[in-house]
């Protein structure tokens, strides 16, 4: 969860201020034409607009009492209330050169980003309700025919462990002195954890050590 954190705090952040500096306008989820459709753009602002009206955020009810228009606050304002899922599925109804101006912030197409983003908020998810992360299979596979990374996963799997490089890669970019790894490493070790359940290569700590020279190059 807490490098989860660090992630959907970067993502959010960087979708707000890539996309507001582009089309200078802090309320860009407002303009129709950033959107694949008129019906994406709608089911957008369907959803912030419940998000605004049910929250108690002082942000909020700061702009509620102190503008009339725009309807809605700054994109800067929604992130703070919105969840990592649905800022996902804010970028992934954004026309292809918009979800790649926030994908290539990254340093990756938007392909791979918005796919591996909406990946880690699935993961984020599971982990806020402490559900089960051994043993579990999950619905939503990450693209992993990426011509650098390709190699880090393990193919055909819908295990854990894919998800973990997934983590890998994007802390790499924005954090890249990390220690989360020890940290797996004493979790697994102290409670005996059979990590082949989770998908996890005979030589996992090898395999993730040696390829984080790939993600930091």
């Amino acid at each position: 969860m807490e490098m989860l954190e660090r992630i959907e705090k970067s993502f959010k952040c960087r979708m707000a201020y890539e996309l507001s500096i582009e089309m200078e306008d802090s309320h860009w989820h407002l303009n129709e034409r950033l959107f694949s459709s008129k019906e994406a753009h709608q089911g957008i602002l369907d959803l912030i607009t419940i998000e605004v009206n049910k929250s108690r955020e002082a942000t909020i009810m700061h702009y509620k009492k102190s503008y009339c228009e725009p309807i809605l606050p700054p994109i800067w304002v929604l992130i703070e209330i919105l969840s990592f899922g649905q800022c996902v599925k804010i970028c992934k109804s954004l026309k292809k050169e918009y979800r790649n101006k926030i994908s290539r912030s990254f340093g990756e197409d938007e392909k791979f980003i918005v796919n591996w983003m909406h990946c880690l908020s699935i993961l984020r998810n599971a982990c806020a309700h402490h559900s089960r992360l051994w043993n579990r299979d999950f619905i939503f596979t990450p693209k992993i025919n990426h011509r650098k990374y390709y190699k880090c996963f393990a193919p055909n799997s819908r295990r854990l462990f894919n998800y973990l490089v997934l983590l890998e890669i994007t802390l790499s970019k924005i954090n890249p002195t990390s220690s989360w790894l020890e940290k797996l490493r004493v979790l697994i070790d102290e409670h005996r954890i059979e990590v082949s359940h989770m998908g996890f290569p005979e030589n996992w700590e090898k395999y993730l050590n040696e390829d984080r020279i790939i993600f930091l190059n």
